[in-house]
């Protein structure tokens, strides 16, 4: 075991003065007990001498006194520690290094924006959201439920435009943010709900009879028939694959990025 040299701190010193580590003997550790070799700069090992229990002992306090001056040091310096507090944002499904999983308020009211006309709010159907960690790929499904979705809930296809029949987003221009986390769930999700919608990629809505689904066009038609409503109607959801759940929809979102939850 190495063990370095400090400097205690004295008086009002508060903080311990970072210096580079250099080793100025080191511990061996026997059966019979501990002998205590120095070390020339070179890093050569000479001849030690035994310690009796009570100098080995002291030895060891020392050195963990100076480790634990040492975290205390990096735990000031970090920037992490002097961040804002705050909660864990309660819309947040799942987070592990690779992806973030989070949802959104069934019948929240968020205007749309498409490239001529922009719509006023209007009523959104709940939104689950997956956001790859590493590569920039945001997926959403939307959901028939209000409470807080669970693993076993049918999934449907997003109604929104920008987005493909997999269920992930045309970043187009939008750019998902450099840090992808659960602090930054609202720049993630602005990238879809905020963005300038350039287009419909297939039929994602069930329309009603009295609606032409011969265009794409007329899902937007759809949202515009929504301004001043406060309910979505999730009859018009469609689903994604025939009883598909939000768990078997993670699992292929976590696939696709080589990955697993």
């Amino acid at each position: 075991m190495e063990v370095i040299t400090y400097t205690k701190p004295t008086g009002t010193e508060k903080e311990l003065k970072y210096q580079k580590p250099v080793a100025k003997f080191m511990l061996m550790v026997a059966n019979c007990g501990v002998m205590r070799c120095p070390v020339d700069s070179e890093g050569n090992v000479g001849d030690g001498i035994w310690l009796n229990d009570h100098e080995w002992i002291k030895t060891i306090d020392e050195a963990k006194e100076y480790a634990q001056m040492s975290l205390e040091l990096d735990r000031k310096s970090n920037k992490s520690y002097h961040s804002k507090r705050s909660f864990i944002d309660d819309t947040l499904l799942f987070e592990n290094d690779n992806a973030v999983i989070w949802y959104s308020q069934a019948n929240r009211l968020l205007p749309q924006y498409y490239t001529n006309k922009v719509l006023k709010p209007v009523p959104h159907p709940q939104l689950v959201f997956f956001v790859a960690k590493h590569i920039n790929r945001l997926a959403v499904v939307a959901t028939n439920q209000v409470a807080r979705p669970s693993l076993k809930d049918k999934v449907f296809h997003a109604p929104l435009a920008n987005l493909y029949s997999d269920q992930h987003l045309c970043l187009g221009t939008a750019h998902l943010p450099v840090k992808k986390d659960s602090t930054n769930i609202k720049e993630m999700e602005d990238c879809l709900l905020a963005s300038r919608y350039s287009g419909f990629k297939f039929m994602s809505l069930k329309l009603p009879e009295s609606m032409s689904k011969s265009s794409t066009s007329t899902c937007e038609t759809f949202w515009e028939s929504l301004q001043g409503k406060q309910t979505f109607p999730i009859e018009a959801l469609l689903e994604t694959s025939k009883n598909q759940t939000l768990e078997q929809w993670i699992d292929i979102q976590f696939e696709k990025i080589g990955s697993s939850w």
